[in-house]
């Protein structure tokens, strides 16, 4: 089996960049008046997710199933 992750976020001024492979992910925490609030920055790139499996198929990609699991 082989695979790739990798997440990048940049933050230039007021403006958080994201970008991510795979199963990574990526959250902003923050304390606010005392009270720590999170902010999911990223979303998996699993092809079990089934908007993923389709855009990947939508681009001439292939999902093989492995492992025993089943998309």
């Amino acid at each position: 089996m082989s695979g790739t992750t990798a997440i990048v976020v940049l933050i230039v001024k007021s403006k958080i960049y994201c970008a991510n492979v795979g199963d990574s992910r990526a959250l902003l925490v923050r304390n606010v008046a005392g009270d720590w609030l999170g902010d999911q920055l990223s979303i998996d790139h699993k092809p079990e997710l089934e908007k993923e499996k389709m855009r990947i198929l939508s681009s001439g990609g292939v999902v093989e199933q492995s492992s025993g699991i089943k998309y």
